[in-house]
């Protein structure tokens, strides 16, 4: 088949909304000698019984066997809302799970599912496969078996969404004259191919818009004189200009911008920024100068009202408020008149629309294939070129293991509070055993007894499979249950989790958390949903009337426990730019849009590595200086904002001399109330001792029992994470292996056997980084 046959077999499919004989006709050109099903649909009674509130019905297309023998079922899954497609993603992948486990299809290793609902023009094509792992039997040989829960990838596709990935990813496979190997259909779904082509299409338009800006400086002596008195470099404003207009792409994918007057939230155009390029709003000279900078620093920086209509514009724009609308470096636009090209712009919509934008983050087991805040994390580390990458020791920290690290620190920070008791010992016996005689791994110290009310194997249970319980555990409290059925009146939750479960609440609730490299954002991030999801599922449990719904329990995790630091100003916005796309996603009271916490004091730029001297509190202005932080985080007004900010500025440049940074007093609240933060955690650069200048040597040595001349940098980010916890806090880095064995990191090994280390895992040479040659390891240790 040619190529333009090809396109239009799967045009005809993707670019509308779900319809079955288009479906059967991609399929039947991609799955050549596919088995095609004609028989009807299953629905009502036979429906699984566990996923009849959200299943309509289902039909089996076609049944295809590969090359290879594998055999994978064709589905087409009708929800019973739009709002079960959108949001529903685990019970979508758990639906096609329990399908392809029954025991009448054992042959089964994957399934090809179109899913889609009546109310929506939006369908998604998934391919569900079952994960195998290797175990070792009863009589010592290897073997493999089926992992129950499968890994799902996905595209969104539909009329009005753009279909330009898919088509480039499944036109050679419809080409081929045989259909193709399973592991060739999953190649189709993979999101590195769509990252790689991203991030070029990205940079370009960056290195053009640096131009842009150049140019716009040399022929403005106004614009020029600002840039160089507010300390702007054309860099960091075309970085920050396109993290803005993506953030608007995610934006206008809720419907929230261009909305017309009269129109609720939700109803506006997803192509807002294309319409208005277009002048379908009002007409304009300069893009940039007469709708861009009004959109981003009046219209979503102020609050107008219930209405928020923004005449400019002529239409309504939430007030967002939030650091993003906030000029770069205090930049006084108003002197300004910054001309950028329009052709620019048009340019960067033409490659932006091409993609399709999600703000749902991916999940281990959920893939979804397209433009997702994480990316912009990847985009963020790959915009680094190779010499400075090296230089700065970037490397974007893979998904898997961002929630492996996550999972076990809280699994330890549970642990540890909720079990352990300090006892009272001798002096002769506290010096007998600094590990108190007991394992490692349950973190005991010295003058400490386990004595578990919630076992760790519970804790463990509920963060890593807490989320599959929630469905089945609210039928059995709902007195939902049948004798002998399905849901047969047992919970699936452990009783000590559901007896405990205010108090593990109250634990996750409370936990401060501290990444002091924080790059993009990616164990922010990670924490916080891990964090989020157990709450969740403590929920169904709880009955105190107190808001769960995502959108407040990640509100609370961004303002009270999540805390950052990074040397790079455009990882600070890159990572505060995925922090409030988090709670974009979840915000569902499109009546009532609530403004953007502000981070400028959460997610902070400075050098984790300066001396930590400070240890008195009673300061007043210290003391009046975190009161005007908490007050910040969650102020509105342009108005009221500025003056804080003022504030805070003028206290931290009476506390702290120039570029000086301290964590005691940016982060003074969780000192003054626990002595250091309960798990610090990351992934931090890795820079080669030769980069180091001579006085940066002599502070480490000054500073660091670690130092050594030759030492990488993360030798002291691992020291100084440990001075950043509290007693009792839980460590945990991915970090080069070369400590193990170079002669630098002799003075690291000495001072690692005073410390609690509870897990170690060398990766070796696996590549853990993609692109590169890292030789990483894991650290996990307790205070």
């Amino acid at each position: 088949m040619d190529r333009q046959a090809a396109r239009r077999i799967i045009t005809s499919s993707f670019e509308r909304a779900y319809d079955e004989s288009a479906f059967r006709s991609f399929v039947s050109n991609l799955l050549v000698e596919a088995e095609m099903k004609q028989s009807g649909h299953r629905s009502g009674q036979m429906i699984y019984e566990s996923f009849r509130a959200h299943v309509a019905q289902y039909k089996r297309i076609a049944k295809y066997t590969d090359p290879h023998g594998e055999v994978l079922d064709v589905l087409a899954v009708k929800l019973k809302t739009p709002h079960k497609l959108e949001r529903a993603r685990t019970m979508q992948r758990n639906f096609v799970a329990t399908y392809l486990n029954d025991p009448v299809r054992t042959d089964r290793e994957a399934a090809l599912v179109a899913y889609y609902a009546d109310g929506t023009d939006e369908w998604r094509l998934s391919l569900v496969r079952l994960e195998y792992r290797t175990v070792v039997g009863d009589d010592g040989k290897v073997k493999t078996e089926k992992e129950v829960t499968p890994v799902r990838y996905t595209f969104l596709v539909g009329k009005g969404e753009p279909s330009h990935t898919p088509e480039k990813q499944f036109e050679a496979l419809v080409q081929q004259e045989s259909g193709p190997a399973l592991n060739e259909l999953q190649e189709a779904f993979d999101l590195e191919v769509v990252t790689d082509a991203f991030f070029e299409s990205y940079r370009s338009h960056y290195l053009a818009l640096k131009a842009d800006v150049e140019s716009a400086i040399a022929d403005d002596d106004t614009a020029r004189t600002e840039f160089e008195a507010k300390d702007i470099t054309p860099e960091a404003f075309a970085k920050k200009l396109l993290g803005q207009l993506v953030f608007l792409y995610f934006l206008q994918k809720k419907g929230w911008l261009g909305v017309r007057r009269g129109e609720a939230w939700g109803q506006g155009p997803k192509d807002f920024l294309r319409q208005l390029y277009a002048q379908d709003y009002v007409p304009y000279e300069n893009y940039y100068q007469d709708l861009l900078e009004p959109l981003f620093y009046d219209a979503l920086a102020t609050d107008r009202g219930s209405d928020n209509y923004f005449g400019r514009l002529n239409c309504r724009v939430p007030f967002l408020n939030g650091g993003l609308f906030q000029p770069i470096n205090d930049f006084k636009r108003a002197r300004v008149r910054l001309l950028l090209p329009n052709a620019t712009f048009g340019r960067i919509f033409d490659t932006f629309d091409r993609y399709n934008f999600t703000v749902r983050e991916d999940e281990p087991l959920d893939k979804e294939v397209a433009v997702d805040p994480e990316m912009l994390g990847k985009v963020f580390e790959k915009m680094l070129d190779a010499d400075q990458r090296k230089k700065k020791g970037a490397f974007y920290t893979p998904r898997d293991i961002v929630h492996y690290m996550c999972q076990q620190t809280l699994i330890d920070h549970l642990d540890t509070e909720l079990n352990v008791r300090e006892i009272s010992l001798s002096p002769a016996a506290q010096q007998q055993d600094a590990f108190g005689g007991l394992s490692p791994q349950q973190g005991i110290l010295a003058g400490e007894e386990y004595n578990p009310e919630v076992e760790r194997t519970h804790l463990e249970a509920l963060l890593r499979d807490g989320i599959s319980w929630v469905e089945h555990d609210t039928r059995v409290l709902n007195g939902d249950a049948s004798k002998g059925g399905k849901y047969d009146g047992t919970y699936r939750a452990p009783r000590p989790i559901r007896n405990h479960a205010r108090a593990i609440d109250a634990v996750l609730a409370n936990v401060k958390v501290c990444d002091p490299a924080v790059g993009s954002g990616a164990f922010p991030v990670g924490m916080m949903q891990e964090i989020v999801q157990a709450r969740r599922v403590l929920d169904t449990y709880l009955d105190d009337g107190v808001d769960r719904s995502a959108y407040a329990l990640k509100r609370h995790a961004i303002q009270e426990t999540i805390h950052g630091v990074d040397i790079e100003p455009s990882a600070i916005d890159i990572a505060q730019l995925r922090l409030w796309l988090s709670l974009v996603v979840d915000e569902d009271d499109f009546q009532h849009i609530k403004p953007l916490p502000n981070l400028r004091y959460k997610i902070v730029q400075g050098d984790a590595l300066q001396r930590m001297e400070r240890h008195v509190f009673n300061n007043e202005k210290e003391d009046r200086l975190h009161r005007l932080m908490d007050q910040y985080v969650n102020t509105a007004y342009p108005s009221e904002k500025e003056r804080l900010q003022a504030a805070i500025d003028t206290l931290l440049d009476e506390l702290l001399d120039e570029d000086e940074f301290d964590f005691r007093l940016y982060f003074g609240t969780v000192w003054e109330e626990q002595g250091g933060f309960d798990i610090v955690i990351g992934n931090p650069p890795y820079v080669r001792a030769e980069a180091h200048t001579t006085l940066q040597k002599e502070d480490f040595k000054r500073h660091f029992e670690t130092y050594a001349g030759t030492a990488d940098l993360y030798v002291y980010f691992i020291e100084r994470g440990m001075q950043l916890l509290r007693d009792k806090g839980v460590f945990c880095y991915i970090v080069s292996n070369k400590w193990m064995r170079a002669g630098y990191g002799k003075p690291l090994r000495k001072w690692l056997e005073r410390q609690h280390l509870t897990e170690l895992i060398d990766f070796k040479d696996l590549p853990v980084f993609q692109g590169t040659i890292a030789y990483p390891c894991i650290l996990r240790m307790k205070r």
